[in-house]
């Protein structure tokens, strides 16, 4: 199987697999979120709520998306987030920068 025939399949997979995830999240009651779940003796901390757990995932989500745009700069690939910030900056009209020296008029003197 080639590239072009696993992307859109994972891509599709990876999306409605985050679209369930997000559906169960949001069915969950702000009780079941805030009870407390306790850890093994040692660790620490020894308790956390569920959401501050269900909130890992979406730092190991981010941890794994910065390993990604790592790897892809490493590859000389523009990984998409700076492209599309590049694309909308290019989008902005620029605004000429003026000197200090005009800006300031005669108080440019006394820096």
């Amino acid at each position: 199987m080639s590239l072009e025939e696993i992307r859109p399949n994972a891509v599709g997979r990876a999306r409605d697999d985050g679209e369930r995830w997000a559906k169960w999240l949001e069915s969950q009651s702000d009780d079941f979120l805030a009870e407390r779940v306790k850890f093994p003796a040692g660790m620490k901390p020894p308790t956390r709520t569920r959401f501050e757990m269900l909130l890992g995932t979406q730092e190991h989500e981010m941890h794994h998306r910065g390993q990604l745009m790592l790897i892809e700069g490493m590859l000389g690939i523009v990984p998409h987030l700076t492209r599309q910030m590049q694309e909308r900056m290019a989008a902005v009209p620029s605004v000429p920068v003026r000197s200090a020296r005009a800006s300031l008029g005669s108080r440019c003197e006394l820096l």
